[in-house]
């Protein structure tokens, strides 16, 4: 373990022990939100319908948190100073709320938190986005042995969650002795899910792009024999359709009677910043942005999902796999085939990645993030009202700079 991660869990071992009583008199729900990709937009959609039904809930609103971190939300803290000695008054002098839910994403195939978690908490639901079948950041039999455990703490009265649609999760789910109920969601009506996809326009796979913002999304489904009608006011894409389908599972399990209530909340909900938005450029032209995970799985759909769109010319700003220790070699030669139908393709990151793609694929570009005004204007300059253009990468090449320099700012 790495000295700073280490760090961070002795911290969070001082903080439990200090509050221990608090946690063992408190009636706290954990939802836990795991998977290699999907994790904080399903986290942010259920967080989001609690919220809107003024349900007690407590949701880190940065993103994926340590075991500090998790304890940190439990208080409502979104950031917090270990070096700042007020800090550590006002949090140790805080009552921990008595009940209410608790939002976190855990599990992440980099990260080894799902037993610290399960030493001190008791799950009430798990849920289960997408996942990978491939090594490449840790051995990917000791993810699944890790979400095995984590599903299987789940109690008999509380829920499993999963996507029907991923192969890689019908496994963990097969091999795992689950107490809980689970439910399944699913995009594909044959499967026969809990709660299944009926109808969606898909506005922006078939129609001109030119038009995207001006047509409501009808977004039709089925929960558990209940049919559902939403008519959305932006695009959306297959991550927040299942957002979406989870999120209506979960209040129906639980709040049954207040489903209603999440229509008009969702008709204007604009999912979570820097995961999957759309824009439209100065000159009219439509960017796509996924700007903060760059996993080989969600990097694969993204390119994917992004030639399915019509469109005059594609241009594409990519960065590399992070944290990317295993078969390289493989993903960097898969992504190289997938970034084919970009006219243009700028890479962001080490020479060796770059090379790797340019022996392949001549057209791509190397960028830094120093270059974004230059390559700003430019872009701006070759594109129109008839084109795309595609960010997407980790966010420590902070691309969300180079999408405020292309985005119309009305």
């Amino acid at each position: 373990m790495f000295t700073k991660q280490l760090l961070t869990r002795t911290v969070a071992n001082i903080l439990f022990f200090l509050k221990r009583k608090q946690f063992k008199a408190s009636k706290l729900k954990f939802l836990v939100f795991t998977g290699t990709a999907g994790k904080t937009t399903f986290r942010d959609a259920v967080t989001y319908a609690l919220r809107s039904l003024d349900i007690p809930v407590q949701s880190n609103q940065l993103g994926y948190s340590n075991e500090l971190g998790i304890l940190l939300t439990v208080f409502g803290y979104s950031e917090f100073s270990l070096k700042n000695p007020l800090a550590w008054f006002s949090l140790l002098s805080k009552d921990l709320p008595k009940e209410g839910f608790i939002c976190i994403e855990l599990g992440a195939d980099f990260y080894r938190d799902i037993k610290w978690l399960l030493n001190k908490f008791d799950p009430f639901a798990v849920f289960i986005s997408g996942i990978s079948n491939d090594s490449w950041s840790r051995d990917v039999k000791e993810i699944f042995a890790e979400r095995k455990s984590l599903l299987e703490a789940v109690p008999k009265s509380g829920f499993v969650f999963y996507n029907l649609d991923d192969l890689a999760i019908i496994e963990l789910i097969q091999k795992s002795s689950i107490s809980a109920q689970t439910i399944s969601i699913s995009l594909n009506a044959s499967k026969k899910a809990l709660v299944t996809l009926n109808e969606w326009s898909r506005n922006i796979f078939i129609q001109s792009i030119t038009k995207v913002f001006d047509d409501k999304e009808r977004f039709v489904f089925t929960v558990e024999q209940a049919k559902i009608e939403l008519i959305l006011n932006r695009p959306i894409f297959e991550p927040q359709a299942y957002g979406i389908l989870v999120t209506y599972s979960f209040i129906h399990k639980l709040f049954p009677n207040r489903v209603v209530e999440l229509k008009k909340a969702f008709e204007d909900y604009q999912f979570s910043k820097d995961r999957l938005q759309i824009y439209k450029a100065k000159n009219g032209a439509l960017i796509i942005e996924d700007s903060y995970k760059a996993t080989p799985l969600c990097s694969y759909w993204f390119l994917d999902m992004s030639a399915k769109i019509k469109a005059r010319k594609k241009i594409l700003f990519i960065t590399e796999m992070r944290p990317l220790t295993f078969n390289v070699s493989r993903f960097y030669s898969r992504l190289a085939d997938k970034i084919k139908f970009a006219e243009l393709v700028y890479f962001l990151g080490p020479s060796r990645y770059f090379n790797a793609l340019h022996k392949t694929q001549p057209k791509v570009k190397h960028l830094s993030s120093k270059d974004y005004l230059i390559v700003a204007d430019d872009i701006l300059k070759q594109s129109s009202s008839e084109d795309l253009i595609l960010l997407k990468g980790s966010f420590r090449y902070q691309l969300s700079h180079l999408r405020d320099l292309l985005v119309s700012k009305e």
